[in-house]
């Protein structure tokens, strides 16, 4: 079949996945032939979409052409009970055709080839100048780009530069926070740890202990002072010993027994006590 016999056939036909109407004018369809000798070929223009979607829907390639199950009858909208049982033998691709579209694409390329600048004399070297100056321009605007785009690369390096500057500034700081934070905890537990100790040498009472430096000294009993006894003169403290009174060895040591039964190699010193 010629493609503007193909054109005029399906035009009006119903496509079977979606129910809606080929237009070749406007929408990409398909036309297939099917081995199926009953399956009317009024049923088996598609649009290209649809096709594309029921062999997506059977695991094939949208670009299979033949050797699948026919489409008639396994859409969701299809008015047909049950599926067709032929294969698609052939398929016949129908392409949109505008003819005003394509006067314009003719027109535009008379007027092109009508535009081309001579090869040879003053008007082919005016051409190449004007071309030579246009590649110059050209150049100088890629390379401008392209020095636009290392700039904002270098500004973009440079601010993630400043940013890990800052974090690791910034991981400074805590780390240092952390390790005064660290030394004042430990100094807060040795000064709890000396109270305790100290609340512990006070007996947890809260008073320290006396030591023994600080009891009085045992000893007889302090008789009444000088001062207390009415008999007793100040003037008496500063008198001198009388002259006639005498210190004997016995007052010092006691009596001495020379017949001793050391030997005459000691002494014995019998105290007024008798002791």
């Amino acid at each position: 079949m010629a493609s503007e016999t193909l054109h005029e056939e399906v035009a009006g036909n119903v496509c079977d996945w979606c129910q809606s109407i080929c237009d070749p004018a406007v929408q990409e369809l398909n036309a297939l032939t099917c081995s199926f000798a009953e399956c009317p070929e009024t049923s088996m223009s598609y649009h290209q979409t649809c096709l594309e979607k029921y062999l997506k829907s059977i695991k094939l390639d949208k670009g299979r052409k033949t050797g699948f199950a026919c489409p008639r009858g396994c859409g969701a909208k299809t008015c047909y009970d049950r599926p067709c049982p032929g294969r698609i033998l052939k398929s016949h691709p129908i392409h949109v055709v505008n003819e005003e579209g394509k006067k314009r694409r003719k027109a535009a390329a008379v007027a092109h080839a009508g535009d081309q600048a001579p090869k040879f004399g003053p008007a082919a070297k005016a051409a190449k100048a004007a071309a030579a100056e246009q590649a110059k321009r050209e150049k100088e605007l890629k390379m401008a780009k392209d020095a636009e785009k290392r700039r904002r690369e270098e500004e973009k390096m440079a601010a993630a530069a400043r940013a890990r500057q800052a974090d690791k500034d910034a991981s400074k700081r805590e780390h240092k926070a952390a390790e005064e934070a660290r030394k004042l905890a430990e100094a807060r537990e040795l000064a709890a740890a000396a109270k305790r100790e100290l609340q512990l040498a006070r007996g947890g009472s809260g008073d320290l202990r006396r030591s023994s430096l600080d009891k009085p000294a045992r000893g007889p009993k302090p008789g009444p002072t000088r001062g207390t006894d009415p008999s007793w003169d100040a003037r008496d403290a500063f008198a001198p010993p009388p002259r006639s009174a005498t210190i004997s060895l016995s007052d010092l040591f006691g009596e001495v027994d020379v017949n001793s039964d050391n030997g005459g190699g000691g002494s014995s010193v019998n105290s007024d006590n008798g002791g």
